[in-house]
This record gives C-alpha cells, structure tokens and sequence, in this order.
C-alpha cells in the first residue's frame, strides 16, 4: 500500500488551510479594533475621574501625556502618581490626511495630542474646579495602522469630553 499523498489530497488540504487563514484574518482586526476601543473608554473614564476630584476638592488636576513613553500620568490616590503604559498594539497616532479636530474636521492633523504643549513630546491637559476640561485631543491608532479613535474635550462653558471613531473618511461620535 501507498504511504504518500496524492495530488488532489494535498490540494485540498492546502485549500482548507487557505480557507482557514483568510476567514481568521479579519478576527484580528476586529480584536485590535477592541483593544483600541478599550484604551479609549480608560481614558475617558480617567478624564471624568479628573473633571470629578477637581470638582470635589477645590484643586486643579492635571493628566500628562508623553507621546515617547506611549503613556499617560495623573494623581492619584493619596498624590500617588497613576502612569499608565498602553499595550503593545495601540500608540499615540494619526493616519496621514485625516483633517481634524473631529467635532470640526478643517485642519490635517500633525499631532497626535493637541492638548497644552509643554515639552517636545508632553502634553498637559488640566481640570479645572469649576468642572471645565482644557481644550484638545488624543489620538490612538492599532500599531497596524487600520483603526482611528479620539477623546476629546471641545471648547465650550460646559465640560463635554466626547469619544469619536474615525471609520470610512469621516469621524463618528461614539455617545
């Protein structure tokens, strides 16, 4: 008896494994696109938090981002300094010709933060005891470069920090 594969087995076995991969393929994406959405929703519970002990306290409370170390540091508990690192798979990021801030799309983006500027790659964003929120936004992206989100804080009397989902060329509030 013959112990080797004939033509058409191994066509077929390489036709279910290419089946395999290419229906697996979009599951990442999809995995990235939920980590990415997950690091937003820290974020914006993180501001609130801010908004919220400024209010409650009487002090105003500030998050730095540091664009170098992909990270973000803010008080916490007690004074204790909170730095939190994002996963490998999300960054600090734009894509090239997306026009932004997203609630008024006139601009190309340059940076990936557009809050307060205070050193080559730190931002501040300060919250104020009044419940006002300076002005600005992050931008993080998968390290594949397939997926675009923002938190952002508009200028306005009221503290509005909004999510936003860059999809099909044009940003989509997430409420």
């Amino acid at each position: 008896m013959d112990k080797a594969f004939s033509l058409f087995e191994l066509i077929v076995i390489i036709s279910v494994l290419s089946i395999l991969f290419f229906v697996s393929l979009p599951k990442f994406n999809f995995l990235d696109n939920f980590i990415l959405q997950n690091e937003v929703d820290k974020l914006f519970s993180t501001f609130y938090y801010l908004q919220q002990k400024a209010i409650t306290s009487g002090e105003e409370q500030k998050l730095y981002f540091n664009i170098d170390l992909n990270s973000y540091e803010y008080p916490g508990k007690f004074g204790k300094k909170q730095n939190y690192i994002l996963p490998d798979k999300i960054q600090f990021g734009v894509f090239d010709n997306v026009y932004g801030p997203p609630s008024k799309p006139e601009n190309k983006i340059m940076l990936p933060i557009t809050f307060k500027k205070i050193d080559k790659n730190l931002f501040e964003v300060i919250f104020f005891t009044d419940g006002r929120i300076a002005c600005g936004n992050a931008y993080m992206i998968t390290k594949d470069k397939k997926n675009l989100m923002s938190l952002g804080c508009s200028v306005s009397p009221f503290a509005t920090i909004i999510k936003y989902k860059y999809q099909n060329k044009k940003w989509i509030s997430l409420k």
